[in-house]
């Protein structure tokens, strides 16, 4: 049985990323739309298959699986205007790609007999070239019509990635734990950047510095799991260094002193069920960062 026919709206960074992928797994790819020809254009020459366009209803139209991975806010927008011009079909997939949004933003699709689903790849797409390379490996979370299920789950696994179904009531939950773990670790390690900027240490060379600890830590969770994998003060029950940290934050670099005291008093749960700090201890040093932020 020969590959179902796709094209995607949306040549960004999702849009282009899938559509290289695909087309080297043997799905043939028809078209990829976008706002503009230009952005089109760039998709199609780094994927090296498709034709570009502007018009999303031909994209609908040429397709037996349609991408959607336009902006998260534009996506309703986009199947609306699509269903408003009869572009779709029995039998047909629907798909958009955002970790946020359910496939239920996809219903007029659903009324002309299509199937909808969302499939999220839990990967990060700084840029199409080290996406392609990122993707094996990575979880795409599927939910949706069941029809859509084995199809999607087959396109994934030809991708050499992990098929993970949700509910679509958990969508916006998930998503946000994508945003912890992805998103602000960038805000966390930025933070520790300017730290040691502010001693001196230039940019690059801290990041090397930094980079086997980030990658260490990452090991050790790997292995022993949380909370085992921590370590540090918090764990020691030190409050002592964490009030030394505090008081040169906040005379050197006091944007990030309600991040760092944010951050330990969530970390002190983790250190009693390690067993590093007794509840006696685990008390002393919330009171003592509460009254540091001044509760």
């Amino acid at each position: 049985m020969s590959n179902p026919i796709i094209s995607i709206i949306g040549a960004g960074k999702v849009g282009t990323s899938i559509g290289y992928l695909v087309y080297r797994q043997g799905y043939p790819l028809a078209v990829i739309a976008s706002r503009t020809i230009e952005s089109a254009q760039r998709a199609v020459k780094f994927i090296g298959a498709g034709r570009a366009i502007t018009d999303p209803l031909e994209a609908a139209k040429s397709s037996q699986i349609l991408f959607i991975t336009t902006p998260d806010r534009t996506i309703e927008a986009v199947c609306n205007d699509i269903a408003g011009n009869n572009g779709f079909c029995a039998g047909q997939i629907v798909v958009h790609c955002s970790g946020a949004l359910s496939s239920d933003i996809l219903e007029p699709a659903r009324r002309y007999g299509a199937l909808i689903a969302s499939l999220h790849p839990l990967q990060t797409f700084a840029n199409p070239q080290e996406a392609v390379k990122l993707f094996a490996g990575s979880y795409c979370t599927f939910e949706g019509d069941s029809g859509a299920r084995e199809i999607l789950k087959k396109l994934v696994t030809d991708l050499s990635g992990h098929f993970l179904e949700i509910n679509s009531k958990d969508k916006i939950l998930y998503h946000a734990a994508a945003v912890i773990a992805c998103n602000y670790l960038v805000t966390l390690i930025s933070g520790s950047l300017q730290v040691y900027e502010a001693i001196g240490i230039a940019f690059a060379e801290a990041y090397r510095a930094l980079k086997p600890l980030i990658a260490g830590t990452l090991h050790n969770i790997e292995q022993v799991g949380i909370p085992q994998a921590l370590t540090g003060p918090i764990a020691r029950g030190d409050w002592e260094i964490i009030q030394n940290h505090l008081q040169a934050l906040t005379q050197d670099i006091p944007q990030l002193v309600d991040l760092y005291k944010i951050l330990a008093e969530h970390t002190i749960p983790l250190a009693e069920a390690k067993g590093g700090i007794d509840s006696q201890a685990a008390e002393k040093l919330r009171k003592f960062l509460g009254e540091k932020v001044g509760r």
